[in-house]
């Protein structure tokens, strides 16, 4: 975007930059239907997908074979939620109940993402594009989208074992959620990250010990109370 040479123009709105789109994300708060001591916001989320992708491909290249692209895999966890400054958070139940809402969240949030980012980039086309094919790749079953696919799940992950160790059993009640999305990472391409979901595997099962260990159920009154 930068250049040496001092007589060309960068394409960057810096107030764009900082005061549009994309400066939401400090403040649109995830867990929106939850019950949280700490409210993450998009911005913290990405962040630690960074963080997380960083260390996976630090992890990666040091006991696999797998070439990796550390700067792609960056680029990706960077941006993948880039889209919900301009749509908001859609919860993952919601978001994936059904393939065809997915699809049409997807097409919608490419266009949103569009829009954020092409404010910014002030007529440079080619870089827009660029990006965008990042988010719309982000989680892909590429190694790097696989990366940053882990580093989603380990983001969620975090921030849930955070809320259970300060006594908030609401988060309990994820559990078949976090379940169901951990399973995905049974699929073939992931083979080479295998022993790092081993371990996260362990540590669902000590963050989310009970099976179906959801307030609602703990708590409820039984009908014949209820309406007596």
């Amino acid at each position: 975007m930068m250049t040496t040479d001092h007589t060309a123009t960068t394409p960057i709105n810096l107030q764009e930059l900082l005061l549009g789109d994309m400066n939401r994300l400090r403040y649109l708060r995830r867990f929106g239907n939850s019950l949280v001591l700490h409210r993450e916001n998009v911005a913290e989320h990405s962040y630690y997908v960074s963080l997380y992708g960083y260390w996976l491909c630090q992890w990666v290249k040091a006991n696999t074979a797998t070439p990796i692209e550390t700067e792609r895999v960056l680029v990706r966890a960077i941006f993948h939620d880039g889209d919900e400054s301009r749509t908001g958070d859609f919860q993952r139940p919601f978001k994936y109940s059904s393939p065809e809402l997915k699809t049409m969240l997807d097409a919608a949030a490419k266009g949103e993402f569009q829009r954020a980012v092409t404010g910014i980039l002030v007529g440079a086309d080619d870089l827009v594009a660029r990006l965008t094919e990042a988010w719309e790749n982000a989680k892909d079953g590429s190694p790097e989208g696989c990366i940053v696919a882990l580093a989603d799940y380990l983001s969620v992950l975090s921030h849930m074992w955070q809320e259970v160790a300060c006594a908030n059993g609401t988060m309990l009640q994820h559990y078949d959620t976090m379940v169901a999305y951990l399973r995905t990472f049974d699929a073939p391409q992931f083979d080479f990250l295998r022993p790092v979901i081993r371990q996260v595997d362990r540590i669902v099962s000590r963050v989310f010990d009970t099976k179906g260990n959801d307030l609602r159920t703990r708590f409820a009154v039984p009908p014949e109370v209820m309406y007596d």
